[in-house]
């Protein structure tokens, strides 16, 4: 049996919950690949320009997604928006 628990709020505060869906979903598009490759290819940026925004973000641009935290992809979806 599973019992779920709505959340009253997101585990997270979210600036923009589209940009963070479409972070985490480009993210995780590409298997085996480093954070910065899979946002190139996931949202059509150029790889030095994902690696910036990475960086700005302070996370590493060769970890893999499925290194990061929640609050790690909210701060990588915040520095997208702006």
């Amino acid at each position: 049996m599973i019992h779920l628990r709505v959340r009253a709020a997101p585990p997270v505060p979210l600036s923009d919950p589209r940009r963070f869906t479409a972070v985490v979903r480009a993210a995780f598009s590409q298997r085996r690949k480093n954070l910065a490759n899979a946002l190139a290819a996931g949202l059509g940026l150029s790889v030095k320009h994902a690696r910036t925004i990475v960086a700005t973000a302070g996370i590493a641009p060769g970890r893999r997604a499925e290194t990061l935290s929640l609050a790690e992809f909210a701060r990588l979806a915040h520095v997208l928006s702006g």
